[in-house]
């Protein structure tokens, strides 16, 4: 039944594209034989006997009562989870009210059995997805695979846990990947958030970075797998608003059948039967647990991204509107306003409150926590700039990383006096403003614009900055021009948006680089400490230059940090 509607559905939207070819004179008649959804008569009669509305239902099954409306029309049906709940409000079984979802009725059936029936073939159990990716790595899981469906869980699985890499990989091997979306700014997905308890907004901006995610691997793959141009039955279907139980409502195809092969589409059904062996074992034999009750909630990539967004969101709230009424030194040239005091103390309220269990650390916190063995933790710079920002510059910007020990998971960097925004999830690429962003290709540092970090404060300044006036020297005369910004965290990000094409930042400290660096190596960039080692939390340096220049960055850096070399005598 399922099978009939969904090809319905797709000769349905054939007719109207080809309409559409034909001009305007020509009107597409949808098939005649297509069934009108029929009200669910049984629920009604049920819910009357029992004397529950639509609300009472609802509430008993954990949905909406709207969702409680469409299981009366007839036009959706239950997850299974709800169903059962619904059956067991009514005293019926769940069969009887949507036998072609649970099956007809047995004699001497309980609800049990259902469930003994779908775990009879589980063989192993996880925990989480982490485990789950841990023990089941891409190449094995998905390798032989030539037709990959993806919805739901799995599909969050694919866009927040394997690399972007390893997904164009198996494009490139001749992988069709058909995905299937809530629209995400459709209303269904709103009432998913309400049913699942989520926070507004959550399930959409998932499904929408989702999106991106794989829009963002198709634009990288060689033009033979892109090109529209070279292939014209690559149609640019708008998204048709879909929910999960109404068939009729799917993303149109954007590759018909005969070029479907190495391209991300968006369609929910299968135009021809392909082997799907990898899969279809995968559906069978694994299923992915996860414990609330012994584990509470654990939260994925996309959510503690989220988590991110929103409290940066907070900080730069602060920062776009606020004066510094007070303003003192922590140490030598080394400023902390009450506006630093004050953001850091509102988004460590606010990460505190939504990940109780991530400690933050800030840079106007007390306490020095180990960063590599702490399995999870924030880390936060609530004003980078601080005296840019005293003086009236709008070179500074709320930073937030969210390390795994020791390495940066995920980064949100806010400049709200520039109107930037900077995000990268590791593995998933970097974004300005929600647009994918890219080092940039510069190849000769003659032409290279180069930034430097601040120059040394407080105890042994003096014999610091001697290395730094010997670089600073050793760079005049071979780049275009040097630059210093006065935030390490913008330094970083202009490298990864091609604005600038190198930072040197000799110091490297947490607060500062842990976003700019996770920012800036998705977006492509080379990152490294002085001696051109790769960057680490325990580097005492961080430099990140466009892939171009790497090489010869990093000889004239080795040459001024060596003792033969003779700095500048100071003035």
């Amino acid at each position: 039944m399922r099978e009939s509607n969904r090809q319905s559905a797709a000769l349905t939207r054939r007719e109207k594209a080809d309409s559409s070819e034909k001009g305007p004179g020509h009107v597409a008649t949808e098939r005649q034989d297509k069934p009108a959804p029929a009200s669910n008569h049984a629920l009604i009669r049920l819910m009357a006997d029992k004397g529950l509305n639509d609300e009472q239902l609802a509430k008993a099954a954990k949905v909406l009562p709207k969702t409680v409306g469409r299981w009366r029309e007839g036009t959706s049906r239950p997850y299974k989870t709800n169903g059962r709940a619904a059956a067991a409000a009514l005293g019926a079984h769940p069969g009887v009210l949507w036998p072609d979802v649970f099956g007809p009725p047995q004699d001497n059936a309980i609800a049990t059995s259902e469930v003994a029936t779908e775990t009879a073939d589980l063989t192993a159990a996880y925990l989480s997805r982490s485990q789950f990716v841990r023990s089941n790595p891409p190449d094995e899981l998905l390798g032989g695979a030539t037709d990959i469906c993806m919805s739901g869980l799995s599909l969050n699985l694919l866009c927040q846990h394997y690399p972007d890499t390893e997904i164009a990989r198996l494009l490139q091997a001749g992988t069709s990947m058909r995905c299937l979306f809530l629209d995400p700014t459709g209303s269904y997905i709103a009432d998913r958030e309400a049913e699942e308890g989520h926070t507004p907004g959550v399930l959409s901006n998932l499904t929408t970075l989702n999106i991106k995610t794989l829009q963002r691997i198709q634009a990288r793959l060689p033009p033979w797998h892109s090109d529209e141009s070279a292939n014209p039955d690559l149609q640019r279907a708008g998204a048709v608003q879909h929910h999960h139980r109404r068939l009729g409502h799917l993303y149109c195809p954007a590759v018909s059948a005969a070029r479907s092969r190495r391209r991300i589409t968006r369609t929910a059904h299968r135009t021809t039967r392909r082997h799907t062996r990898t899969i279809r074992r995968l559906r069978q034999r694994i299923r992915v647990l996860l414990e609330p009750r012994q584990t509470g909630h654990i939260m994925n990539n996309h959510e503690l991204f989220e988590t991110a967004w929103q409290a940066t969101q907070i900080g730069a709230d602060i920062l776009a509107s606020a004066h510094p009424a007070s303003v003192r030194k922590k140490g030598d040239r080394d400023l902390v306003t009450d506006v630093d005091l004050r953001i850091q103390h509102d988004i460590t309220n606010y990460l505190t409150h939504t990940t109780p269990h991530i400690s933050v650390y800030g840079e106007e916190s007390s306490n020095r926590p180990d960063l590599a063995a702490a399995e999870l933790l924030w880390v936060l710079d609530p004003i980078d700039g601080t005296s840019n920002f005293v003086h009236g510059l709008p070179l500074c910007a709320v930073s937030l990383a969210l390390l795994h020990h020791g390495e940066p998971l995920i980064a949100v960097t806010r400049a709200p006096l520039l109107n930037r925004t900077y995000h990268a999830i590791r593995h998933h690429g970097a974004f300005l403003n929600g647009d994918p962003i890219a080092a940039s290709g510069t190849t000769d540092l003659i032409d290279a614009i180069v930034s430097l970090g601040d120059y040394a404060v407080g105890h042994d300044a003096s014999a610091r900055n001697q290395r730094r006036l010997a670089l600073t020297a050793a760079l005049v005369p071979r780049v275009e021009r040097i630059r210093m910004f006065g935030a390490a965290t913008l330094d970083l990000a202009f490298v990864a948006e091609g604005a600038t094409d190198a930072c040197i930042i000799m110091s490297n400290k947490p607060w500062d680089t842990a976003a700019g660096t996770l920012i800036a190596r998705e977006a492509g960039a080379t990152i490294t400490d002085a001696g051109a080692n790769p960057h680490t939390h325990q580097s005492s340096s961080t430099i990140a230059t466009a892939p171009g220049i790497a090489q010869q960055l990093a000889s004239i850096i080795g040459a001024a940090n060596t003792p033969s070399s003779q700095p500048p005598r100071q003035p």
